[in-house]
């Protein structure tokens, strides 16, 4: 799993697979592309860039958060990540 692979490496770290290096986020942007609705690699993208462009789309901390609470309400770190970036903003989750 890419995401897992993510997880293991230190920050600005690369790993090789099959000849071809990855950054960490390399590795959660892969695992997005197998599945999109990944709610934990939404929060770890989150966890690790302040900004991250994904499928042509530019997307905050924030909205990364968002979306891994679009696809897991419950997901502990996403909701940890987003109260660290909000103050009293009323934020709705779709």
């Amino acid at each position: 799993y890419w995401s897992d692979l993510g997880r293991t490496m230190p920050n600005r770290s690369a790993i090789e697979v099959k000849g071809k290096k990855y950054s960490r986020l390399d590795c959660y942007l892969k695992a997005l592309d197998c599945d999109p609705n990944n709610a934990l690699t939404w929060a770890l993208i989150a966890d690790d860039e302040n900004e991250v462009s994904i499928r042509g789309k530019r997307y905050s901390r924030k909205d990364c958060c968002l979306e891994s609470l679009r696809f897991d309400p419950q997901l502990p770190l996403a909701w940890r990540l987003l109260g660290d970036l909000i103050d009293e903003e009323v934020v709705e989750v779709n």
